[in-house]
C-alpha cells in the first residue's frame, strides 16, 4: 500500500516487514537508520532525542487541593455522627480546609439526592400500584434500588471524603 507523510512515498510491497520499519520511515529522513531508531525508541520507552520535548504522558502537575501533612490528625475519625439516625461515619465539614470544603458538599449533595430520589420512587411506585395496574415487580425494583443505591452512594460519598481529608494515595 501506498503511504503518503510528511512529504514522503512509501510503498509497502513485503508483507512480513514490520509496521515499525513503515513508521520509522515516516519519520525519519529517507535511506537512513535513524527513523527505525527513533521509531524503537519511542515504541519500547528507552530512546529519546535530546531536542525532542515529551508530548505524551507528561506529568501532572501536583494537585493542590491535597490536605497538608499532619492535617488529618486534627480529624476526630471515631466519632460518628453520619448520617444523622444511623450514625454510621464521621463528617464534620467544619474540620477541613475552605477549598476543599466545597467538593466535599457536592460529594454530600449526591448522596442526598440519590436517597431522596429512591425514596421518592419507591412511594410513587407505591402510590400508582393503588391506582393502575402495575406489575409488582415494579414495587420490589423499586425497594431493591432503595436497599442498593443510598449505600452506594454513602461509601462513595465517604471515600471522597477520607481521600480529599488525609493524604492517602490508595483513596
Amino acid at each position: 500500500f501506498w503511504l503518503k507523510q510528511f512529504g514522503l512515498n512509501i510503498v509497502h510491497r513485503d508483507s512480513s516487514r514490520s509496521l515499525l520499519h513503515v513508521l520509522a520511515a515516516m519519520v525519519g529522513p529517507p535511506g537512513t537508520t535513524t527513523g527505525v531508531t527513533y521509531a524503537q525508541g519511542r515504541i519500547v520507552g528507552g530512546f529519546k532525542p535530546a531536542n525532542m520535548p515529551q508530548t505524551i504522558g507528561r506529568p501532572l502537575p501536583p494537585l493542590q487541593l491535597l490536605a497538608p501533612e499532619g492535617h488529618s490528625s486534627d480529624i476526630r475519625w471515631n466519632d460518628f455522627n453520619y448520617p444523622p439516625v444511623l450514625r454510621l461515619i464521621h463528617f464534620d465539614i467544619t474540620e477541613l480546609q475552605w477549598k476543599l470544603r466545597k467538593v466535599v458538599r457536592l460529594l454530600n449533595f449526591s448522596l442526598l439526592l440519590t436517597t431522596f430520589v429512591v425514596a421518592c420512587n419507591l412511594l410513587d411506585t407505591i402510590m400508582l400500584g393503588m391506582v393502575a395496574e402495575i406489575p409488582p415487580f415494579w414495587i420490589v425494583q423499586a425497594a431493591l434500588h432503595l436497599i442498593i443505591f443510598p449505600p452506594a452512594a454513602l461509601g462513595t460519598f465517604y471515600l471522597g471524603y477520607c481521600g480529599l481529608a488525609t493524604r492517602e494515595p490508595a483513596l
